[in-house]
């Protein structure tokens, strides 16, 4: 089982996958994994159905989908260490640094090897190891107590559709600083705006995009405002600044021969 990629793409793959992670693998190691598959679907915006590398994460609250082409395709899931993730990352990158610093059209690639329990991962240029390419061995876990049915089932969550008759409130979105975390750091890695899509319900969750490859759902908290969408704080009137003070000519000090200053000089009296 043997997986090709781009660099970039698998280095994005894990930052992407790990912002919707449970982020304290000390108290859970298996939600804070990252949970990668493949399947066919589409690329972003490219026309056709390719073979796609996923990677999910879920937090309990949050799940977050990312997806990027491969070359190979895994027998079944696997889950990556929350750990692990970070000198993974560096690795490849810093690889693939060296690869643009040495040939600035080489293709720069990531070769990932399933072996037992255990995940290699290495770098290739133009398909081959270059003396600046490395590999590492990253530990797999147990993917038999990861929640993949509750993730997938949130995942699944609809935005609010055509024809659909939302409830009252059900446009007044409540989110707490996990989802606006989330969303901005969403932004930082994808380096594009965050799209929520709400669902008709009062309090139910909403699903964000990039528009592109990510996809996420995360929890709106009920509002019972009870205002039908209208804002509840009414605004406050701004008032006009004073204008500035005349300023009075007859105190100003008028100018005389001795004040003036010129840079000539009579050299002739010396």
């Amino acid at each position: 089982m043997t997986l090709t990629l781009l660099t970039q793409d698998f280095t994005l793959l894990l930052s992407a996958t790990k912002m919707t992670a449970y982020p304290k693998p000390d108290e859970d190691g298996i939600l804070s994994g990252l949970y990668l598959y493949t399947t066919e679907g589409e690329d972003g915006d490219n026309v056709g159905v390719s073979t796609l590398l996923v990677g999910i994460g879920y937090d309990g609250s949050t799940v977050g989908q990312f997806a990027v082409p491969v070359s190979g395709t895994l027998a079944a899931p696997i889950l990556l260490p929350y750990r692990d993730t970070g000198w993974l990352s560096q690795m490849c990158d810093k690889a693939k640094l060296v690869a643009g610093k040495t040939d600035k059209e080489a293709e720069h690639t990531v070769e990932l090897t399933v072996n037992g329990s255990s995940l290699t991962v290495k770098t290739l240029t133009d398909g081959f190891p270059a003396d600046y390419d490395v590999y590492g061995n990253c530990p797999i876990l147990d993917t038999s107590q990861y929640p993949a049915k509750e993730a997938k089932t949130r995942l699944f969550t609809q935005g609010l559709g055509e024809g659909v008759t939302p409830e009252p409130d059900a446009m007044v979105w409540l989110f707490g600083t996990g989802a606006l975390k989330v969303m901005q750091t969403a932004t930082k890695i994808l380096k594009s705006p965050v799209r929520v899509f709400p669902s008709a319900i009062n309090g139910g969750p909403a699903v964000l995009t990039d528009g592109v490859r990510w996809r996420g759902v995360t929890s709106v908290e009920p509002y019972e405002g009870g205002t039908g969408c209208v804002p509840d704080i009414e605004p406050l009137d701004v008032p006009e600044p004073a204008p500035a003070p005349k300023e009075d000519s007859s105190s100003a000090p008028t100018p005389t021969d001795d004040a003036e200053v010129t840079g000539d000089t009579d050299e002739s009296d010396e």
